[in-house]
């Protein structure tokens, strides 16, 4: 029920990933991203498994969301996945390696509005690369190329 995708980040995020890649009309509308924002406040605030699916799911709505209907959602959704990122002790290698899916689908999609971004998304490469796992080395190894041509 729509119910159970409101209270459960986890399967709103399972839901996208059903129709993952195709476009979604309804989230290309004016404001429409803006329900999700308190989904991905579980960047922030959430369990580490909540962590994970917030910041997958910030990569699938700009997959499927036009770029007009994401630009005003782009700084709340992108702070955080820096911020969080970056804290290398503090996190588990899979809330990492989720952020470094979603980051690659905005270099992509929305490389202009996430220029102002490039330093310290240069910085979470840099630091991801050093990581003591090698999913989040590799995620950001093959994040690295593309960064380069958008810069």
């Amino acid at each position: 029920t729509s119910w159970n995708l409101l209270s459960s980040p986890s399967a709103a995020v399972s839901n996208l990933r059903v129709h993952q890649g195709k476009p979604c009309p309804g989230f290309s509308l004016p404001k429409s991203v803006a329900p999700t924002v308190p989904i991905i406040a579980g960047l922030t605030t959430g369990s580490n498994e909540q962590r994970k699916q917030a910041a997958y799911a910030i990569g699938d709505l700009v997959e499927r969301t036009e770029e007009s209907a994401i630009k005003p959602f782009v700084m709340p959704f992108t702070g955080p996945l820096i911020r969080v990122a970056t804290q290398a002790t503090t996190y588990p290698h899979a809330v990492k390696a989720a952020i470094l899916s979603a980051l690659p689908s905005m270099l992509d999609r929305i490389p202009i509005f996430v220029k102002p971004f490039f330093p310290q998304l240069q910085q979470t490469f840099v630091k991801s690369a050093s990581d003591p796992t090698s999913v989040v080395r590799n995620k950001a190894a093959h994040i690295s190329s593309p960064y380069d041509a958008n810069q």
